[in-house]
């Protein structure tokens, strides 16, 4: 029988429950999942942008962002019918605009997944991998636990690559100037190098979420 976490802090010191998470961390590799029982459901009745999303925590299956908005060409190249959050709209415009100003060509290959979305593309990479849970868990979220079902997050590529994903993104000249310049605009960087063991990932420089300009500068 799996125990929840309340379920263990109800029945046993609290001293004694932390242990067992502690030493449960300690066992765990960065790119692990908490057991099912310590799995939290994300908090969506708040700040829609604050919502936090990793391994810890997990999107309903249900849940699906409202004021979705088709990316147009007018906002920034894409290469199929991409949705985001309606509000993510002028921040990108603003953002490809001064890309472009700086000779850097950006495109957005991804946006709002849902969970059944999510499950294919975790499946595909599973696949992949050959059934390889682990080696699949360091780069591809579980169905539920992606940011991309949030509506706020989208995956940035390049004409330097030909709009392609993947690790020769970290590489580009469109990746160092987001690095530079994202921010500004209110977009933030989820897994940045360097610090898999806290995002549970691996450095991926083309997958930026939105979270305003209260929180754009914070986490770099």
């Amino acid at each position: 029988m799996i125990l929840s976490r309340p379920f263990l802090l109800r029945c046993v010191p609290l001293t004694a429950a932390l242990a067992v998470l502690v030493a449960w961390s300690a066992r765990a590799e960065w790119w692990s999942y908490p057991k099912v029982g310590m799995v939290q459901v994300a908090n969506t009745e708040g700040d829609e942008l604050a919502t936090r999303v990793d391994k810890s925590h997990r999107l309903p299956k249900d849940y699906v962002p409202q004021q979705l908005a088709e990316l147009s060409a007018e906002v920034i190249r894409t290469r199929t019918k991409i949705r985001v959050k309606r509000e993510l709209l002028d921040p990108l415009r603003h953002l490809n605009k001064a890309a472009r100003r700086d000779g850097i060509d950006l495109s957005v290959i991804s946006g709002y997944r849902s969970f059944e979305r999510q499950t294919e593309v975790y499946k595909s990479w599973l696949r992949r991998e050959g059934g390889d849970v682990d080696a699949t868990d360091k780069y591809s979220a579980r169905p539920g636990h992606s940011e991309h079902q949030l509506g706020t997050v989208v995956d940035f590529s390049t004409s330097e690559i030909k709009d392609g994903i993947g690790p020769q993104f970290n590489r580009t000249r469109a990746a160092t100037w987001l690095a530079e310049n994202a921010g500004q605009f209110g977009f933030r960087l989820s897994y940045p190098k360097g610090r898999e063991r806290e995002t549970g990932y691996l450095h991926e420089g083309w997958h930026w979420r939105y979270w305003g300009d209260a929180q754009a500068g914070k986490g770099k």
